[in-house]
């Protein structure tokens, strides 16, 4: 299997389990042993992590929700998988064309799209709105710390209080001390509950840029199109270079469009719609207002040699 790469083996195989109807699960254990066998498949063929997504036992491929089918695009989009392993096409669809485009379709235009929008993103004027944006979190993260360090000395306050309460309490009068006890606990768990807020939101801090770091990314941005466009650059450096700054990106077929979603690191998100090529039209295919021309042309042509005999 000369076909399957380091990077395929780097990702996980999922096998995907699928018996149309509750009486195929009951009644015909045979297919189940032999997709559930696909496991065993997978790892003579050198993974180390197989998945197995049977969330769809019992459920038709012909219509209707699928939870098992659309963990498993969602594992495809998110780039987690390197093989998917079925007993046979149908498990994954009745209607393959409908299969096929759940999946597929041409991508040389969204790659333009795409790349034009990392571009604008990370030239200077992108840069630096995104370097405003930073210090604007940065300002909101010290706000919500300072705003958490005084509810937490109020709360600390209040635990010291209630400790004090019970510790001068008559042992005696059970009622009481069992209240003031539960008072006592309370404020302890509020203490804590804000101790590990902090300490989350001190985990999560973004590193504060230097000023000799913010102009190294200005000037990144000035260089970023000649360096994109370089004869030397290769696809694979194109492609770190997305990395960089997209998490992921959600593709949806919507009638002759296609929907993006861009998720930047970061947690911001963009929109985009593209066309999708019609049938038979490709990037080699000649632009339709290029071949109405050339047609007018000729025709205007052919009238002016008519006129000339």
């Amino acid at each position: 299997m000369t076909k399957i790469t380091p990077d395929h083996l780097a990702r996980n195989a999922v096998v995907y389990v699928r018996q149309s109807t509750a009486f195929q699960v009951a009644q015909n254990l045979e297919s189940q042993r032999r997709q559930y066998g696909l496991v065993q498949r997978a790892q003579q063929l050198g993974w180390a992590d197989v998945e197995v997504i049977d969330d769809d036992l019992g459920k038709s491929g012909a219509g209707g929700r699928r939870p098992g089918f659309e963990k498993l695009l969602a594992a495809i989009c998110e780039g987690r998988v390197g093989a998917v392993l079925s007993l046979e096409a149908s498990r994954l669809a009745r209607n393959q064309l409908a299969a096929a485009r759940c999946i597929t379709f041409g991508g040389m235009r969204v790659d333009r799209v795409i790349a034009n929008e990392v571009l604008d993103r990370l030239q200077p004027v992108g840069v630096e709105a995104a370097l405003a944006v930073i210090d604007a979190r940065n300002q909101r993260r010290s706000e919500k710390r300072r705003q958490l360090e005084l509810a937490l000395q109020q709360a600390r306050y209040e635990a010291a209080r209630a400790q004090r309460q019970y510790d001068v309490a008559d042992p005696e009068n059970r009622l009481v001390a069992g209240e003031l006890e539960r008072r006592w606990n309370e404020r302890l768990v509020a203490v804590r509950n804000l101790e590990a807020e902090i300490g989350r939101l001190d985990a999560d801090k973004e590193p504060i840029l230097t000023d000799a770091e913010r102009e190294r990314l200005m000037a990144l941005g000035r260089d970023l199109v000649q360096a994109w466009e370089s004869p030397g650059a290769t696809s694979e450096t194109r492609k770190k270079i997305i990395r960089t700054v997209i998490s992921e990106i959600i593709v949806d077929i919507i009638g002759d469009s296609l929907a993006l979603i861009i998720h930047w690191q970061g947690g911001d998100h963009t929109r985009l719609t593209v066309k999708k090529n019609r049938p038979g039209q490709t990037r080699w295919t000649t632009d339709v207002d290029v071949v109405d021309l050339v047609r007018a042309l000729v025709s205007s042509c052919r009238r002016r040699s008519r006129v000339g005999r």
